[in-house]
């Protein structure tokens, strides 16, 4: 494996020393990466990586351990991410490279469906909902409306409009059942009735 295919941890001590704060000397590990063409990973948590000294001015604090990879290795891990964890008996942190990190959940925000508003029922939700007795300042006020809205109008929506090819099967079924019985009106009219459902919920699948 050459040395641009792979992911590697470094320290920036061959620049500083151990966490001095001197810059005076030539900076190795930058020459380094532009000469291999390699990146730093960035990282998440504490800015530092080492500390020395006391709490207060005399403490000095640098980012000095740091992971870095070719373009290619970035391309093939473009999840990976690095860490900085907290420091126990040391003056150095370690850090943590992890390639395959675990999505985080992200609140979905809200949104108000075009095809809700084929549905009656969607009106009485939020009448139902806004009306609701709520106490604070008119800002306040406004906001607890607004989130019992929002939360009436999700519930609703996995009631209604969650399952809606199971309703198209459903009545896709029922039409098919009611088409092998007897010619009667009163089967033909329970069809024409169905049909007509069967062509609301194919518009709202569509529109969904």
């Amino acid at each position: 494996m050459g040395m641009g295919d792979f992911n590697c941890i470094l320290n920036e001590d061959v620049q500083i020393g151990s966490c001095k704060g001197s810059t005076s000397t030539t900076n190795y590990l930058k020459e380094l990466m532009f000469n291999l063409s390699f990146i730093d990973l960035g990282y998440s948590g504490n800015k530092f990586t080492c500390a020395k000294g006391k709490w207060g001015n005399a403490s000095i604090k640098r980012r000095l351990d740091k992971g870095v990879a070719s373009i290619s290795w970035r391309l093939a891990y473009p999840k990976a991410t690095i860490s900085h964890l907290s420091d126990i008996n040391s003056n150095h942190a370690p850090i943590l490279l992890d390639t395959c990190p675990t999505d985080s959940f992200a609140h979905r925000p809200f949104h108000f469906e075009a095809v809700w508003l084929r549905d009656k029922g969607c009106r009485l939700v939020i009448e139902d909902a806004f009306s609701r007795e709520v106490f604070g300042s008119d800002f306040v006020k406004l906001y607890k409306k607004q989130a019992a809205t929002r939360e009436a109008l999700h519930k609703w929506n996995k009631e209604v409009f969650r399952r809606c090819q199971d309703r198209i099967n459903k009545l896709l079924q029922k039409i098919k059942e009611i088409q092998s019985r007897q010619p009667t009106q009163a089967n033909e009219v329970a069809k024409q009735s169905m049909q007509t459902e069967l062509s609301e919920w194919l518009i709202r699948s569509e529109v969904l």
